[in-house]
């Protein structure tokens, strides 16, 4: 019986440390956002974004017009998140930002 639990509690941090080591290595893509004026706004992107397949979540602040889109997927194209952005609105526009693209350059360099 104090075997079974202790193989149980060993058991179970490893499935503790595989999934902080897979939410760890979660791709994330910063966003300038521009367009948005209110928390309904904020909203529409925040829903577009996340309807794009392979995207986990999206995290959109209105305030600072930006967005972390944290993906489930690594093929996911920055393209196709701003093209979700585009597709809301006229007024809607979105592109990497500026530190996310220095770090993608550097990384594309290194390898």
């Amino acid at each position: 019986m104090k075997s079974t639990r202790i193989g149980l509690a060993v058991l179970a941090a490893v499935f503790f440390m595989i999934g902080a080591a897979v939410a760890g290595d979660a791709k994330q893509v910063k966003l300038d956002v521009k367009g948005m004026m209110c928390d309904h706004c904020q909203g529409k992107v925040k829903s577009s974004l996340e309807k794009v397949a392979g995207v986990k979540n999206a995290d959109v602040d209105w305030n600072s017009g930006s967005a972390v889109v944290t993906l489930d997927k690594a093929d996911v194209k920055d393209e196709d998140l701003i093209k979700a952005v585009k597709s809301i609105g006229n007024r809607y526009d979105a592109k990497v930002a500026s530190d996310e693209k220095e770090h993608k350059e550097n990384k594309a360099k290194h390898h």
